[in-house]
């Protein structure tokens, strides 16, 4: 292969110089923080999945409970219906089958709250995850902003637009940071103006 020359440039503005290895540290550092964010986001929306599917199975659990609890309950009804008019050597098995279905409408009773509880709490964990996703979005967005005032910054050379795109790069990481150690840093009404 030759040998390619590749021609020094030559630098005329110390300053300029000073700005851009500036912008490109800051780029490194934020592109670093925004990966480590997606990723961190990318399991959190995992997780919603799962919290979401599972409080839809559960939710069809309680309701195929409530439907057999209904078919249980006209079967008491069909027996007591019944029991009036079989003879007398009948009703003590109609009257086994009555108390057969009385207990089943006990079970699924009991069946129904612990699914119902274990339903809404996987719903409140959708919730709740929810908010962190939203939370790790915003700041990807703010970061993203960051990244473009820096990119400008390079082009325009103006000194004033880094401290703008690294009062940005503060608040992003703020806000992510606190969606990996757990503070519920959530501004509502930025979500739902950008929802």
């Amino acid at each position: 292969m030759p040998d390619i020359e590749i021609p020094e440039i030559e630098t005329k503005d110390p300053e300029r110089d000073k700005l851009n290895i500036m912008i490109a540290v800051s780029v490194a550092v934020l592109s670093t923080f925004i990966a480590l964010s997606n990723i961190k986001d990318g399991n959190i929306v995992q997780a919603m999945t799962v919290a979401q599917s599972g409080a839809v199975d559960t939710w069809s659990q309680f309701q195929a409970k409530r439907m057999r609890q209904a078919m249980s309950e006209n079967a008491v009804r069909e027996g007591e219906m019944i029991r009036e008019i079989v003879p007398a050597e009948r009703k003590a098995t109609v009257d086994k089958l009555i108390a057969t279905h009385k207990a089943d409408i006990a079970r699924y009773e009991k069946d129904k709250k612990e699914l119902s509880e274990k339903a809404k709490g996987l719903e409140a964990e959708y919730e709740k995850l929810g908010n962190k996703d939203d939370q790790f979005d915003l700041a990807d967005a703010v970061l993203t902003l960051s990244l473009t005032m820096m990119a400008m910054t390079a082009l325009i050379g103006k000194k004033s637009l880094l401290y703008f795109a690294w009062a940005m790069m503060a608040l992003g990481f703020f806000i992510g940071i606190g969606g990996f150690v757990g503070y519920a840093i959530h501004p509502d009404a930025l979500i739902k103006v950008l929802t």
